[in-house]
């Protein structure tokens, strides 16, 4: 039952810690108290796992931290437009500046709408 849930997770990255205690419990157990056909299949599972956590060991790479971008710090000194023009919308987004000028023509013609009718 070991050896098949050892196969059926080989290919976890957690099997050695997974198998490691099964591994000590299999090598543990004495031929004498056990019939030579289990005694045998005992030996061919622990050879499996032992064999798989070697090579798994092999292989393991230790974590390393991520290279991360510093952070600039944010400045807190004000914007200033060295050539500013009243009314003029300083927007870099285009399309986010026509929808604005457009709501202000569209309220101002209310506005002459409403003064019309009084």
């Amino acid at each position: 039952l070991i050896g098949q849930l050892a196969s059926l997770y080989e290919n976890y990255p957690c099997f050695i810690e997974m198998f490691t205690p099964f591994s000590n419990l299999l090598s543990a157990i004495t031929s004498k108290a056990i019939p030579e056909q289990v005694s045998d299949l005992v030996t061919a599972t622990t050879l499996q796992i032992d064999e798989k956590i070697r090579k798994d060991l092999n292989e393991r790479r230790p974590l390393v931290y991520k290279e991360l971008k510093p952070v600039p710090i944010p400045s807190l000194a004000p914007k200033f437009v060295e050539n500013y023009v009243p009314g003029r919308d300083y927007d870099k987004n285009q399309e986010r500046a026509r929808i604005r000028a457009l709501k202000k023509q569209v309220k101002s013609e209310k506005k002459g709408a409403m003064r019309e009718l009084r």
